[in-house]
């Protein structure tokens, strides 16, 4: 998985994969996850506590992941679907 604690500046991850495990983003700012595969049908949980814009663009998921969001409303699923085709939802 893939944790991210009070980063200010930014990060970029493009084309990697990540199964059967978790992001958790807190307080951090500029995160941006482009052409990631999500695999697996369990533990594909996304956390954001805090901070400001994290991006996923065009990355393929197994399955909707559980997206839990505290304090931020800059989350932001550009161009990701499920393996089905459906596209990846914010709730």
């Amino acid at each position: 998985g893939i944790q991210i604690l009070g980063a200010n500046w930014g990060y970029v991850f493009e084309g990697g994969q990540v199964f059967y495990s978790k992001i958790v983003l807190e307080n951090s700012t500029n995160i941006s996850f482009a052409s990631f595969n999500f695999g697996g049908k369990t533990d594909n949980e996304i956390y954001v506590s805090g901070g400001n814009l994290t991006a996923f663009s065009n990355c393929a998921f197994f399955s909707q992941p559980k997206i839990s969001v505290e304090n931020n409303t800059k989350l932001k699923f550009i161009n990701c679907f499920t393996k089905d085709g459906e596209p990846v939802r914010q709730e």
